[in-house]
């Protein structure tokens, strides 16, 4: 059993992804995941001191947010400097994403209860949440079911990788079966929220396929309305993680996956692979999803602009469920430059970034600001002011050209300076014949 330390770990916070997310706010109860997923970048990511200090595997100790903190956050009566940062967010009520870099339904919270208290109170207040989890114990607690009762408002994600109990066990150990959270699906859907979401997430080639299709079939009949699928990224510099793939992983998927990504993948480092690789089996999925009346959305970055049949893959977000999704970020742009066929200027998405004038940069709450160098650039810099900054560096990774790999470029600049971007229509056709 672990031990808990409330009040140690710190959220809500602001994600990394800031330039694309359209849920920028999320929020975890945990420090820690019980989980135990092999691919879980968030686990190599904070638990990078432990691993250089050998506490890896020591999952005893497990901090947890002060739960009265978080509800005077989302009551917008926090006095905690940093805390107040998402309160103009919050006052627009837009959606909150719950579950980024621990499970807010593994079984720490089945231990302690933090996330119940939490969850009873936005219940209350009916504020728009997304949840994503693997968890399914909870689906079978009306304390916590009871809570999700009618909320047009919320949605709820759950991710499923592979099907075989054998693989499941292999690669996300912590879990329930994956056929028992297509039960929890079930039940979830019958509650009247918003929307169920399968998260196809990771696809892991050779360990995902060839279930995917029925993953697919499956999520249809416990009543999702989306998949929504990323292919696997792995991050070579990561020494655990090599480890695992050469002593457990290598010999189930029956090939060698770090060469495999370091011989298919357009970067080095975080190596995410191309779309020659991926394309059959998002055909198979884009298939699969007409057969049985569900919406798919591809996360990759190299899957936008791609077209298999008559979808078109963009990755304009849903709000079909009625929470309000923030706008002022550059799939916006990508939206605004495929639906409305015009060009996307800097106001267009600044317009929706009110929430992000009101901070700096420099100390927003639980955002990498990598180090002193980059800090000093934009020292006093809002985090809006930064994100004007990389709208107009086109070569920044971070700018939209960037981001979106060249799929949308620089038309020319408004009479504030400001560029304006186009769809690069000479990709996109270039794409469609590959």
């Amino acid at each position: 059993m672990a031990t808990l330390n409330v009040g140690k770990y710190r959220s809500p916070r602001w994600t990394s992804e800031i330039n694309t997310c359209s849920m920028p706010m999320t929020f975890d109860q945990y420090n820690r995941c019980s989980f135990r997923c092999f691919y879980c970048f968030a686990d190599f990511q904070r638990s990078a001191n432990d691993v250089r200090s050998g506490k890896f595997t020591d999952r005893t100790q497990v901090d947890s947010v002060n739960p009265e903190l978080v509800k005077s956050v989302f009551d917008m009566t926090t006095t905690s400097p940093g805390m107040k940062q998402f309160i103009p967010f919050i006052k627009e009520r837009k959606i909150v994403q719950w579950g980024g870099m621990s499970d807010p339904f593994c079984n720490y919270e089945r231990q302690f209860g933090i996330g119940l208290q939490i969850l009873q109170h936005l219940s209350a207040i009916n504020y728009p949440m997304s949840f994503s989890t693997k968890g399914s114990w909870w689906t079978k607690d009306t304390r916590y079911t009871d809570c999700f009762k009618g909320h047009k408002n919320w949605s709820l994600k759950i991710s499923c990788t592979v099907l075989g109990e054998e693989k499941r066990q292999l690669v996300e150990p912590g879990c329930s079966s994956t056929m028992d959270r297509f039960a929890a699906m079930e039940r979830m859907a019958k509650l009247g929220i918003g929307t169920i979401c399968l998260r196809l997430r990771p696809f892991i080639i050779g360990l995902t396929n060839p279930d995917h299709k029925e993953l697919i079939r499956l999520a249809a009949l416990s009543g999702a309305k989306i998949i929504n699928a990323e292919f696997l990224c792995l991050d070579s510099r990561c020494k655990p993680l090599r480890d695992i793939l050469a002593t457990k992983i290598n010999p189930v998927a029956k090939y060698d996956m770090l060469k495999f990504y370091e011989k298919c993948s357009d970067s080095t480092g975080y190596m995410r692979l191309n779309w020659k690789i991926k394309k059959p089996f998002v055909e198979d999925m884009v298939e699969a999803c007409d057969k049985y009346g569900v919406s798919l959305y591809m996360a990759d970055n190299n899957c936008r602009g791609r077209e298999i049949g008559l979808k078109k893959f963009y990755g304009v977000s849903d709000e079909s469920y009625g929470a309000k999704c923030s706008r002022g970020q550059w799939v916006e742009a990508l939206r605004i430059c495929v639906e409305e066929k015009r060009p996307c200027t800097w106001n267009d998405i600044g317009q929706h970034l009110d929430y992000a004038k009101g901070f700096l940069y420099r100390v927003a709450e639980g955002f990498n600001t990598k180090g002193c160098e980059e800090r000093g650039s934009f020292h006093n810099h809002t985090m809006k002011d930064w994100l004007q900054w990389h709208w107009n560096h086109p070569n920044s990774p971070k700018s939209p050209m960037g981001t979106f790999e060249g799929l949308l470029k620089p038309l020319d600049q408004d009479a504030e300076g400001n560029l304006r971007y186009i769809l690069n229509q000479e990709l996109v056709d270039k794409r469609a014949r590959e």
